[in-house]
C-alpha cells in the first residue's frame, strides 16, 4: 500500500459504493465495480470478493479487480482459481496465486450478512511483504461493513423485478384462461427464483388432498401423479407458524419428508415451499427445487411469500367459478395492488411508504365499493407503535378529525388487530365489544396490523425467528358493511410488503447515522468524549432506553459501569458502587468476558445480581450483553449492555445487536488508536531523560577530578531527577498497555531557573555542540536576579519536559547558518500569582496560517518536513496538555523573526 486515502477522497468513494444499488441492474457488474472501488480505497494491487455457501464454506464465486490484467481476466472467467484466492490466509497468498503471479502478502476481511454468517471475504494482494497499520486495518474493516450493506441493498432489484412479473400476470389473467394462467404461475417462479423446478399443488376438497395442477422445468409424468395426503397436516401447521418451508440439503432430511425418496431419485437439492392461502385456508402450494445447493437469504424467502401470496388470489379465481362481474372486480384490485407495490418500491424514504400505503389502501377500498362510499367519505390513518409507552400514535391520516387520546396496545380495534396480529373487519361497531369510538360518524371499520413475521432476533447466543410490531392501518367508514373479504386480503398483502420495505429502510438509516456517528467518533480523542457518544449514539439511534457501558479494571480484576443511561441521575452513583463486580464472579458481565460472546438472557437469569435487579426494576426488561473486544490483543476491554421494556418488544432484533456490535467496535478501535498515539507520546517523552542522564554522566565522567562535591551532588541531583521522570513516563506505558494505574504527579518546591531552567540548558549542551552552534548564543543574561532564587511548587519532572521540548525545537528548527543562531530566555511577573517564562528564538519560524495548528497532536509545519527535520508532531501537543495540568498554559505569542512562545506558571 503506497499511501493512506484522503479524507476527501475516501468520503467520495463511500458514497459511490452506497450509490451502487441504485445505478446497477446486474448483480456482476455491480460487484465488479465494488472491487474497483475496493482497490483505491486502500489503494490496492489486487482487489477481490469471495463469496461462500455459508453452510459447506465452499466458493461460489469471485469477482476481482488487478492491476495484472492476466489475473484479474483468470480469477472473473475461470473457477480454477476461485479457491485459490479463498485459501489465501494469516498474510499468505496460496502457492497458485503467489507462484504465479508474484503476490507476496494478503489481508482479508470476512462479510457478516445480515442473519450473522460469513458469507465471504474481502481481499487485498499485494507484489511486496508488507504490514498493514492500524489505520490501514481499520479503513479495509470499515470498508467490507460497508460492502455487505451495499451487496444486501442490490436486492431491491430482485423485489422489482418480482413486481414487474406480477404486473405482468396481472395483465395476463384479463385476457387468457384460467388454464392458461395457472400454467404461468411456476413458469415465473423459476425465471424469477432461478429454479431447477417448479410445482403447484391444487387442493382437492372432495378427497382431502393435494394434487398437481401445473409444472415448470423438469418435473416428469411419474412425479406428476404424486399426492399429498394425511401426513401434509404437520406441514401445514409449519406453513402457518412460518409462511415458507425451506430446505437448503434436503439430503439430510427426515425421510418422512415428502416424498423424500421421489425428490431424491430427481436429483433436487435445495427447496423452497409456501402455502396459497386465502382466509387463513391453504388452498394449494407453491414449490421450488434445484439441482445444485442453494442458499436463499431472508429477502428471497420474504419476496417468495410475496409471490405466493399474490398467486394466492389469483389462482383462486382463476380455479373458481364466480360471476363474471366479482372476477372482473378482483382482476381490477389485483392490478392496483401490483400498481400501488411497484411505487412503494421506488420510495426512497419511509414517510413517502406510509404515504403511498395509505393513499393505495384508500384506492383498493374504492375500487370494490364505487357505488356505495367515496373518498371523502373514510377516514384512514396511519399509526406507530410507540414502543415505551405502548401507545399507537397516528402519523398519517387523509383528512383530519378530532382527536382523542391515542389507543394503547390491545386497547379497542386497532390495538387489538396488532397485538394479535391480525386483521379485524368489523361490518357494524354497535355490536363490538371492543370497540373505542373516535369518530362520531363511524359505522364500520377495518384494521390491518402493520409488522413483520420471521424477522431474525436474539435468544439467548443463537439467532431465532420472531415478529416485530411496527403500527396499524385503520380506516373507518360512516356506512355499515362497507368492507369485504376481499378488501381483507388485498389490503394484507399490501400491508405486509410495506412493513418489509418500512424495516429496511429504517434499518439502512440506522446504518447511515451509524457512519456519521462513526465519523465524529473519530475526530475525538478524549477517552470520556468517544464513550459517551457511543451511549447518545445508542438511544438515539436504536432506541435503547437503558444503556450500560462497564470497563475492566485489570488492577482490581473487576468489572464496574463506567457509563450509564436509562436510570435517574441521583441513582448513578449508588448504581455505580452496586454494579462493581469481579472478574471471576458468576455475574453475566463476568461471563461474558469469560466467553466473548454476545447474549440476550432469559429475564430470570440467575447470573443477574439480585440486589441491582430487584432495585433498578430490571425485571422489566429485555437487554443484549455484547463483549467489547480489542483487536490487536483480541482482549476483552468490557461489556456494552442495551436494553428496553420488554412490554411492548419481545425481542431484541438482530439487525440492531448488530450495529450496536460495529458501533462499540468502532468506539473500541477509536480509544486503541488513542492508546498508539499515547504510547508515541511517550516514546517521545523517553528521550527528554534520556538525553539529560547520558548528558550529567558525560559530564561528571569527563571531569570527575576537577569539579567539587558539590556540583558533583547537583548533577547527581539532575541524573535522579531524570530517572523520576523516567520511572513517570514507564508507569504511563505499562498503563497504556495493560490498562494499571499510572503514577500521580509528584508536587513539590523547586527553584525555576536553577532546578528547571539551568539544568535543562546544562542537559542540552552536548546537543548543541553536536550541532556545531555556540553554546553562548542560548542567552539567560537577561533573567531578573530576584528570580534566581524563587522557588515555586510544581511538578518538576514534568515541567523538566516542558521546557526541555521548547529549547530541543529551537535547536532543531535553527537555521543552518551557525551564526544565526540565537535562543533567549527571560522570566517575568505577569501579576501576583503568575510568572511566565519566555522562549525567543531566530529559527524557520511559523507561518501565520499554522498558528491554531502548531498544538495539534502529529501536525507539522510544511517547512520542517520540507527541511526534513525528524520529529512526530507531539512535542507541543504534550507540553501544551502538561501546563493545562498543572493550572497554567503554553501559548505562541510571535510567529517569526523571533518565534516567541510564553510558559505561563502559577507561583504556588
Amino acid at each position: 500500500m503506497s499511501h493512506q486515502t484522503s479524507g476527501l477522497h475516501l468520503n467520495e468513494i463511500f458514497k459511490n459504493l452506497s450509490e451502487i444499488p441504485f445505478q446497477y441492474q446486474n448483480k456482476n457488474n455491480a460487484l465488479k465495480r465494488i472491487t474497483e472501488l475496493g482497490k483505491q480505497t486502500i489503494d490496492s494491487h489486487t482487489f477481490a470478493l469471495a463469496f461462500i455457501d455459508p453452510e459447506t464454506k465452499a466458493v461460489t464465486q469471485v469477482v476481482c479487480t488487478s492491476n495484472n490484467s492476466e489475473l484479474e481476466e483468470s480469477i472473473n472467467h475461470k473457477k480454477v482459481l476461485w479457491n485459490d484466492i479463498a485459501s489465501s490466509t494469516k498474510g499468505k497468498p496460496h502457492p497458485g496465486i503467489k507462484d504465479r503471479y508474484h503476490l507476496k502478502s494478503v489481508y482479508s476481511y470476512p462479510l457478516w450478512s445480515q442473519e450473522s454468517r460469513i458469507v465471504g471475504h474481502i481481499y487485498h494482494f499485494s507484489p511486496q511483504l508488507e504490514t498493514l497499520t492500524k489505520y490501514e486495518q481499520g479503513l479495509f474493516k470499515s470498508f467490507a461493513n460497508r460492502t455487505i450493506v451495499t451487496i444486501e441493498n442490490l436486492n431491491p432489484y430482485n423485489t422489482f423485478n418480482s413486481l414487474q412479473t406480477l404486473c405482468k400476470l396481472s395483465e395476463e389473467l384479463m385476457t387468457v384462461s384460467p388454464d392458461k394462467f395457472i400454467q404461468l404461475l411456476p413458469q415465473n417462479a423459476c425465471e424469477l427464483f432461478s429454479a431447477s423446478a417448479c410445482i403447484l399443488w391444487e387442493k382437492d376438497l372432495e378427497h382431502q388432498k393435494f394434487k398437481i395442477l401445473a409444472t415448470d422445468g423438469k418435473v416428469d409424468d411419474e412425479y406428476k401423479k404424486l399426492e399429498l395426503d394425511s401426513n401434509f397436516e404437520s406441514l401445514q401447521n409449519f406453513y402457518r407458524q412460518r409462511g415458507v418451508f425451506y430446505l437448503r440439503d434436503i439430503t439430510k432430511a427426515s425421510a418422512k419428508f415428502l416424498h423424500y425418496e421421489e425428490v431424491q431419485k430427481r436429483g433436487w437439492v435445495s427447496m423452497i415451499s409456501a402455502p396459497l392461502m386465502v382466509s387463513g385456508e391453504i388452498i394449494g402450494i407453491l414449490d421450488i427445487f434445484t439441482t445444485e445447493t442453494r442458499y436463499f437469504t431472508e429477502l428471497e424467502k420474504d419476496q417468495f411469500k410475496c409471490f405466493s401470496n399474490y398467486a394466492a388470489i389469483s389462482f383462486e379465481k382463476a380455479v373458481t367459478n364466480q360471476k363474471t362481474i366479482e372476477n372482473l372486480k378482483d382482476r381490477e384490485k389485483s392490478q392496483k395492488l401490483t400498481e400501488i407495490m411497484l411505487k412503494m418500491i421506488n420510495c426512497t424514504d419511509t414517510e413517502k411508504i406510509l404515504q403511498s400505503l395509505l393513499k393505495g389502501a384508500l384506492e383498493l377500498v374504492i375500487l370494490g365499493n364505487k357505488n356505495t362510499v367515496s373518498l371523502n367519505s373514510l377516514i384512514c390513518e396511519i399509526s406507530r407503535l410507540d414502543y415505551f409507552t405502548g401507545e399507537l400514535k397516528t402519523i398519517l391520516q387523509n383528512r383530519s378529525k378530532k382527536q382523542n387520546p391515542p389507543l394503547k396496545l390491545d386497547e379497542g380495534i386497532t390495538g387489538k388487530a396488532l397485538k394479535d396480529k391480525k386483521t379485524i373487519r368489523v361490518n357494524d361497531i354497535s355490536s363490538s365489544e371492543i370497540y373505542v369510538k373516535h369518530w362520531e360518524e363511524a359505522r364500520s371499520e377495518i384494521a390491518v396490523p402493520i409488522f413483520i413475521e420471521n424477522i431474525p432476533v436474539r435468544k439467548g447466543k443463537e439467532v431465532q425467528l420472531g415478529s416485530k410490531l411496527i403500527g396499524v392501518l385503520n380506516i373507518e367508514s360512516p356506512e355499515i358493511k362497507t368492507f369485504s373479504e376481499a378488501d381483507e386480503k388485498y389490503l394484507s398483502l399490501l400491508v405486509r410488503y410495506a412493513a418489509i420495505l418500512i424495516d429496511r429502510l429504517e434499518a439502512d438509516e440506522k446504518l447511515s447515522k451509524l457512519r456519521r456517528i462513526e465519523q465524529e467518533i473519530a475526530h475525538h480523542q478524549n477517552y470520556d468524549k468517544i464513550m459517551i457518544i457511543a451511549l447518545e449514539s445508542i438511544t438515539k439511534i436504536l432506541g435503547f432506553n437503558y444503556v450500560n457501558i462497564s470497563l475492566i479494571n485489570r488492577e482490581t480484576n473487576s468489572i464496574k459501569t463506567e457509563y450509564i443511561t436509562g436510570i435517574p441521575e441521583a441513582q448513578i452513583e449508588n448504581f455505580k458502587k452496586s454494579n462493581d463486580h469481579s472478574s471471576d464472579s458468576n455475574d453475566i458481565q463476568a461471563d461474558i468476558v469469560i466467553n466473548k460472546k454476545i447474549e440476550v438472557p432469559d429475564t430470570v437469569d440467575s447470573r443477574f445480581d439480585k440486589q441491582v435487579y430487584d432495585n433498578y426494576d430490571h425485571q422489566g426488561l429485555i437487554r443484549v450483553f455484547i463483549p467489547m473486544i480489542e483487536p490487536s490483543r483480541n482482549q476483552v476491554i468490557g461489556t456494552l449492555e442495551a436494553g428496553y421494556k420488554k412490554h411492548y418488544r419481545e425481542y431484541i432484533y438482530e439487525r440492531d445487536v448488530q450495529i450496536l456490535e460495529s458501533l462499540g467496535n468502532y468506539a473500541v478501535h477509536a480509544l486503541e488508536r488513542k492508546k498508539s498515539k499515547i504510547v508515541d507520546q511517550i516514546f517521545h517523552e523517553l528521550r527528554s531523560p534520556i538525553v539529560g542522564i547520558r548528558s550529567n554522566a558525560s559530564f561528571i565522567h569527563r571531569r570527575i577530578e576537577q569539579i567539587t562535591p558539590e556540583l558533583i551532588d547537583r548533577k547527581l541531583e539532575d541524573i535522579l531527577t531524570d530517572c523520576e521522570i523516567l520511572l513517570y513516563q514507564v508507569a504511563d506505558l505499562d498503563y497504556a498497555m495493560g490498562g494499571r494505574i499510572s503514577q500521580g504527579a509528584k508536587i513539590e518546591k523547586v527553584l525555576i531557573f536553577r532546578d528547571i531552567i539551568l539544568k535543562t540548558f546544562n542537559q542540552l549542551r552536548p546537543i548543541v555542540i553536536d550541532h556545531k552552534f555556540s553554546i553562548e548564543s542560548i542567552d539567560l543574561s537577561k533573567v531578573n536576579p530576584k528570580f534566581i532564587g524563587l522557588k515555586i511548587t510544581t511538578d518538576k519532572a514534568k515541567l523538566n519536559q516542558v521546557i526541555y521540548n521548547l529549547l530541543m525545537n529551537s535547536i532543531k528548527y535553527a537555521k543552518a547558518d551557525p551564526n544565526q543562531f540565537k535562543i533567549v530566555i527571560d522570566i517575568y511577573d505577569k501579576n501576583q500569582d503568575c510568572l511566565i517564562i519566555k522562549f525567543k528564538d531566530w529559527g524557520i519560524g511559523i507561518e501565520k496560517e499554522y498558528k491554531k495548528d502548531i498544538f495539534k497532536e502529529g501536525f507539522r509545519c510544511p517547512e520542517a518536513i520540507y527541511k526534513n527535520v525528524t520529529g512526530t508532531g507531539l512535542g507541543l501537543a504534550i507540553s501544551k496538555n502538561i501546563m493545562k495540568n498543572l493550572g497554567g498554559d503554553l501559548i505562541l505569542s510571535h510567529n517569526a523573526e523571533p518565534t516567541e512562545f510564553h510558559l505561563i506558571l502559577p507561583k504556588q
